[in-house]
Parts: C-alpha cells; sequence; structure tokens
C-alpha cells in the first residue's frame, strides 16, 4: 500500500549523509574567498558611494516587502485541506508515534491519556514513550501510567543532548510504515493518523503531511494569544497554500507524519540541528518527495511568559539559521522550488526577525526628525506606504488564519500584532550569538503553566 519499504539502516547519532548535517563544515577555499570578496566589494560600495548603495539597499528591501505581502495575500485565497471521510473498510498501515520527553513528569499523565484516544487500530499502532535514561522523574511518570499501548525508550546521555538524537536512537525500536512524532504537551485530534494514513495512500508523491498546530490556552495572557494569531496565520493559509503550491515549507516540531521510506532515504534527523523539522522539510524535498497538509489538527500549550518564549524561539531562529547555512550548500538540489521555498520561509523569516525593529525605528525616527524640522512634507511618503502594504499582507493572514482556526474571539488582539513582531528582535540576537557560541545548545522550553493557570483559576472561583 505504501511507496517503498524502510532500508534496512543503522540508526545512531550522526545523518546517514554528513553533507546534510549542520555540525559538518564543507565551507570550501574558494567558497570562502567568495565570501570575503563580496563583503569586501559592499565594504567599498559604501565607502565610495554611500548614497546610492543605500538607494540599492532599499530597493532591496522594499522589494522583499512587496513580494512577501503578495505571497500573504495569494496564500488568503488558499483554500484550507478538507477532511477526508474514514472508509468502514481499509488495510490501515502500522504506526510508531515517537513521544521524545525531557524534563516533563508534571504532564506525562495528561498527554498518556491524549495519546490513549487515538483512534486507530491497537494490533498496529507503537507508541515510544522516548526517555533520557539519567531523567528519572519522566521515567517514573511514564511507567506509572503505562499501558499495553505504549513502550518505553531510554536513551543513554551522550552529547549532542537534542530531540533529533534521541528519535534517531528510538528508531531502532520502530516498527511502523508511517512514523509521526507528538510533543510533551500535545493533544491531537483522535483521527488524525487516519487522515494522514489516508492521504499518503492516495498520493504516492508525498513523504510527509503536516497536521495544522493550533493553542487550547489562548486566553491566558497577552502573549498566548499572539502566539496563536501567529500559528493560526502560518498553519491555516500559508502552509497550506505552500502546499497545494507544490512548495516545501518547514515542518512543525510535532504532528507531522512520514513515510517511513521516505524518512530513512533522507537520512532520519539531523541530531546536531535544533530546528531539525525545518531541516528535514528541505532535505525532503532534495531527495524528491514532496509535503503535504491534512486536517484534524494537534493542539499545544502556548508558552504565556517571556522569558520562557524568548529560549524557545532563540533556538527556532537558530535553527533556522543552521537549517538554512546547511541548504544553502545545494540551493537547487531537488528542483528550484526547494531553493525558491527555502528564501522565502527560513531566509524571509530570518530576515524579518532582524530587519522589521531597525525599519521601524528608521521610519519614525525620519518622521520625527522631519516633523520638528518642519520639513515633513519632504517625507518619502512612497517607502510609507509599501511598509504599510507589507503589514497588510501580514494582517490578511492573521485574520483569515484565525477565522479558519475557529478562533474569532481574537480579532481586536490582531490589531495589536506590531508590538509582537517587536519581540522578535531580542530573540534574533539572543539566536545568532547561540549561533556563535554554542550552536547545538537546545533551549528547553517549559511545559505544564497553562495547567498551573487553570487550577489557580479553579481554585479561585470556588
Amino acid at each position: 500500500m505504501l511507496r517503498g519499504q524502510g532500508k534496512n539502516q543503522i540508526y545512531g547519532a550522526m545523518l546517514a549523509s554528513p553533507q546534510w548535517s549542520c555540525a559538518q563544515s564543507y565551507m570550501s577555499k574558494t567558497r570562502r574567498a567568495a565570501m570575503f570578496l563580496m563583503a569586501l566589494a559592499l565594504l567599498m560600495c559604501f565607502a565610495t558611494a554611500p548614497r546610492l548603495s543605500f538607494d540599492i539597499l532599499m530597493g532591496v528591501v522594499t522589494a522583499l516587502i512587496i513580494f512577501a505581502a503578495i505571497i500573504r495575500w495569494v496564500a488568503c485565497l488558499s483554500p484550507k485541506p478538507k477532511t477526508r471521510p474514514i472508509p468502514h473498510e481499509f488495510n490501515w498501515p502500522k504506526y510508531t508515534v515517537l513521544v521524545p520527553l525531557h524534563k516533563e513528569a508534571k504532564v506525562v499523565a495528561g498527554l498518556m491519556t491524549e495519546l490513549s484516544k487515538l483512534d486507530y487500530p491497537k494490533d498496529k499502532l507503537q507508541i515510544l514513550m522516548i526517555c533520557e535514561a539519567d531523567d528519572f522523574q519522566t521515567i517514573r511518570a511514564v511507567e506509572h501510567n503505562m499501558t499495553p499501548l505504549f513502550d518505553l525508550v531510554s536513551v543513554l546521555p551522550s552529547l549532542p543532548r537534542t530531540k533529533p538524537k534521541a528519535m534517531n536512537v528510538a528508531m531502532k525500536r520502530a516498527t511502523g510504515d508511517i512514523i509521526t512524532i507528538y510533543d510533551a504537551e500535545d493533544r491531537p485530534h483522535p483521527q488524525q493518523l487516519k487522515q494522514a494514513a489516508l492521504a499518503l495512500h492516495d498520493n504516492n508523491k508525498l513523504g510527509t503531511v503536516q497536521a495544522p498546530l493550533d493553542y487550547y490556552n489562548d486566553h491566558q495572557n497577552w502573549l498566548t494569544r499572539q502566539f496563536t494569531i501567529e500559528y493560526a496565520a502560518l498553519f491555516h493559509v500559508m502552509n497550506p497554500f505552500y502546499a497545494r503550491a507544490g512548495l516545501p515549507f518547514p515542518l512543525g516540531g510535532t504532528s507531522n507524519h512520514m513515510r517511513r521510506a521516505a524518512l530513512d532515504e533522507c537520512g532520519l534527523w539531523d541530531p546536531h540541528n535544533v530546528t531539525e523539522d525545518a531541516d528535514l522539510s528541505f532535505r525532503f524535498s532534495a531527495f524528491g518527495w514532496k509535503i503535504g497538509m491534512i486536517s484534524g489538527g494537534t493542539r499545544e500549550e502556548a508558552v504565556s511568559e517571556f522569558r520562557n518564549w524568548k529560549a524557545q524561539r532563540e533556538r527556532w531562529l537558530k535553527g533556522f539559521m543552521q537549517s538554512y547555512a546547511v541548504h544553502m550548500r545545494r540551493p537547487l538540489a531537488g528542483s528550484w522550488r526547494r531553493g525558491f521555498t527555502l528564501q522565502i520561509t527560513l531566509g524571509l523569516t530570518i530576515a524579518a526577525a532582524f530587519l522589521h525593529v531597525p525599519a521601524v525605528a528608521i521610519l519614525l525616527g525620519v518622521g520625527i526628525f522631519k516633523l520638528a524640522a518642519g520639513t515633513f512634507g519632504d517625507i518619502n511618503i512612497g517607502f510609507w506606504l509599501i511598509f504599510l502594504f507589507g503589514y497588510s499582507g501580514a494582517y490578511a493572514s492573521n485574520f483569515v488564519g484565525i477565522h479558519r482556526a475557529g478562533q474569532r474571539r481574537l480579532w481586536g488582539d490582531v490589531l495589536f500584532a506590531p508590538l509582537y513582531w517587536i519581540l522578535m528582535f531580542p530573540a534574533a540576537l539572543g539566536a545568532l550569538h547561540q549561533y556563535i557560541t554554542a550552536p547545538f545548545h537546545w533551549n528547553k522550553t517549559r511545559h505544564g503553566d497553562a495547567d498551573d493557570y487553570m487550577a489557580k483559576v479553579t481554585t479561585t472561583r470556588l
């Protein structure tokens, strides 16, 4: 039923093909020299013709803003994936669910309860709870809630201590034709596995399908509401558009359902990459596999505290930098579509994180200076309009996203999204610092805050 069977490989801590590993340096002397000459040429241009160089730079930025806005507007017109009817009789393939855990004893009971609700033939379902061998509290919590549906995989401590390394080790035990991942705080739709299996069965070119991710604690505070809006735009507008257009896009860290043969062919996950999901999606494309979207999403816990959010975002942006650097070694491998989408997803996300705050500061600074000097009429209105057009695309995808996600009550919060975008700047600076000083360090995201919040609210009401 599924194209190909899993290859007989040794699953260790390293990729089968080191050329895709961010731990390997493929910067040849020729490439280093070329980059040095390019940087020198740019410095000379700004030194000898600063006005012309600045105008060219602004022209490039303007083009990026316009292009990104157009992509978002077009994406708003792309329909969302439809829910497939579940057949009464079907030869369901074997399924393996990987659940990597680290210091998650607090949420294990709820997680295993949710995973027990998955509507899939139990004789074809394998759920591997993956723990670090020295994480005794999480292991005890898993063992306390163990049923025949679950199996415990203990990973011996070794560097790098990352989620992808743990999953590579667990793949020794995986028996499924389809592999998926759930995180500690996930609440997947009961029929998500069947939706994914049907999608992969119907299209042999699909290597993986992504289920939409939403948040169940959007009401907790302003940060969780903004996080919910961001995910609604990404998983209900942008990713369905990319999938429909046949373009690869960065997978989420959870609820992506992968054909075992495709995962084997790509060499599993890069254990050193801290956004192994984004990296793997472009590797799927390099090997000729397509990525799709399905319905039946997963609800997660939005990070509700800024320090925790910043640590998580630093890891994501650092991983985007890692993945972008790796895949720019061979940007056209697979097809032009891969190189194109690499720029408009990872590339633009990194650029926006660094450039949004400086751009706003420059625009406001120039406007205030001109107003104080009485020369406000000389201001370049065209660039302001272009900047607002860029905002319009982001606003449109946010509004359409929350509509499709059933989060219409957040419409008023969308207006304050620019304040949320400003928070990306300190996270981007932190990510760059880590990229240089600690590239393989995994910032741990704390989970369970939403449960504490709900318990506190319930106690207060009582």
